[in-house]
């Protein structure tokens, strides 16, 4: 008789699970994955077709987002930011629209080497660059590989360190995918989006964060999308490649680049990030920012400061600029 009442509600609580991921998986088929800013453009780099937008005027800032997230990462930034920069926002090989191919080799090297061609395919010799996360790591390899081309660099929460340590929501669900054989089956519920509140809620509903509801749930859209555009090879690859990426200390002293950098002091990313801030104390051209009460997911959090941040650092109107380069500075972002 116990066993079958123990039955009952597994198979009950099951077929709520089912039910749940049936539902999102139909919600997410109706999401319109048109982008809202710009018009999708796609282009051949090395064999590999990108996905990206163009948004706004000025000189070019490229933007990289971080792993479970495509283009639409950035577009609570979009409006404001265009109005500064010609924004060039792609999806990173892998993710997104962007070609999954599995003759790419995934590593941080490889990926940073494919976002430069792919500027400079588009004409751009010359730009800025902003990364979140995995898309921050970018921007450190990139800085000490070809800071000939780039002009003002700001990382959200990248590293130049491996990240073992981490235990950010995102970071849960890809160790999930890399299961001994229920990750494959593990990213199909992934797929169906239904973890997408979860993720924009732990990023959101926090100390200083600015965005009302119908901008939460717009977010929640986009990463759904995001993440029912993973596929299980390439995004658990460069997750892999994430965790084990290394910068050495000489190349990190010959940046010459202005580069900013910003910390959470909340983020799930805090111990496995402690390496990479000692790394950058002694380099001049990097200023770190520790944001009391951020989170990992900084540019979600509180938009509107960090436009506000990017435009100042990289244009020089004061802020930034005044401040003595390098070290460890906190800050408060007020509401």
């Amino acid at each position: 008789m116990i066993f079958e009442t123990i039955g009952l509600i597994l198979f009950f609580v099951l077929s709520l699970f089912f039910i749940a991921i049936a539902n999102s998986w139909i919600r997410i088929q109706k999401l319109n994955p048109k982008c809202r800013f710009g018009s999708d453009q796609f282009v051949t780099v090395k064999t590999y077709r990108l996905h990206y937008i163009k948004f706004g005027d000025g000189s070019p800032l490229l933007m990289l987002h971080d792993l479970i997230g495509s283009y639409r990462s950035w577009n609570m930034l979009l409006p404001k930011l265009s109005r500064h920069f010609k924004c060039i926002v792609p999806d990173i090989i892998g993710l997104g629209q962007s070609d999954k191919s599995r003759k790419f080799s995934y590593t941080i090297d490889a990926v940073a080497d494919l976002m430069v061609e792919f500027m400079l395919s588009r004409g751009f010799s010359s730009f800025d660059v902003i990364g979140a996360g995995f898309g921050g790591s970018l921007v450190f390899n990139m800085i000490s590989r070809y800071q000939a081309y780039v002009r003002h660099a700001i990382s959200i929460e990248g590293a130049v360190m491996p990240l073992q340590d981490a235990a950010t929501h995102r970071d849960k669900i890809l160790k999930g995918m890399l299961l001994p054989v229920l990750g494959p089956l593990f990213h199909i519920i992934v797929k169906s989006g239904i973890m997408a509140p979860f993720l924009v809620k732990s990023a959101t509903e926090s100390y200083a964060s600015n965005l009302n509801s119908r901008e939460k749930q717009l977010l929640i859209n986009e990463v759904a999308i995001a993440m029912f555009l993973t596929e299980h090879f390439s995004a658990t690859h460069l997750y892999q490649a994430h965790r084990k990426l290394s910068v050495s200390e000489n190349d990190l002293l010959e940046i010459k680049t202005p580069t900013l950098q910003l910390y959470g002091a909340n983020s799930g990313y805090g111990e496995a990030l402690t390496a990479t801030r000692n790394h950058l104390k002694n380099v001049p051209s990097v200023t770190q920012w520790l944001v009391k009460g951020g989170r990992h997911e900084l540019h979600w959090q509180h938009p509107d400061w960090i436009v506000n941040a990017i435009v100042d650092f990289i244009k020089e109107q004061g802020t930034f600029a005044n401040q003595e380069a390098g070290g460890l500075w906190e800050i408060t972002i007020t509401r």
